[in-house]
């Protein structure tokens, strides 16, 4: 009975998906600072994750932003929040200009890959935010406190991503 179950379950999503693939944007190897993807519905609260992928050991151990750009007629920045272990040590949000800056530390350990931050806001019209991020306005310590080079690391922005694509 389960396996009938499951059979029409694989039939009708592929009649509803009827023809849809999913497309996935290709990675860079190496390590990367990630401003994740604007997912929400206009007036939705959202959560842009803020991450570090594949940093050797000791990992990363802090990360200044001095100015991320972005369309403020999308998105309403509210706050920053720091996770794993990471604490926002200072920040400013221009919803006006569509200007954040903040600076992530984790005092303990440094992080190889995962979250450490995420923006909190409101997203308040349709389209993609335009996430803008010069190389030049990043730092990155790393667990030892040592400073990274800015050639040492890829940076990659997320939009408002399309999941499907009809054929």
């Amino acid at each position: 009975m389960r396996r009938l179950g499951v059979a029409a379950l694989a039939i009708g999503g592929g009649l509803l998906l009827g023809g849809c693939f999913f497309v996935r944007a290709p990675e860079e190897a190496g390590p990367a600072l990630v401003v994740g993807n604007l997912l929400g519905g206009v007036g939705q609260e959202v959560e842009i994750p803020l991450e570090v992928v594949g940093f050797p050991s000791p990992g990363v151990g802090g990360v200044v932003v001095q100015e991320l750009r972005y369309r403020p007629g999308v998105l309403e920045v509210r706050g920053i929040e720091g996770r794993n272990g990471f604490s926002v040590l200072c920040s400013c949000i221009d919803n006006t200009g569509g200007r954040v800056k903040f600076a992530l530390v984790n005092p303990a350990d440094g992080l190889s890959s995962g979250l450490v931050g995420v923006l909190k806001g409101v997203r308040v019209g349709t389209g993609d935010p335009q996430f803008a991020l010069d190389p030049a306005a990043v730092q990155v310590v790393d667990g030892a406190n040592v400073l990274l080079p800015g050639t040492g690391f890829a940076i990659r922005l997320g939009g408002a991503p399309l999941y499907w694509v009809r054929r």
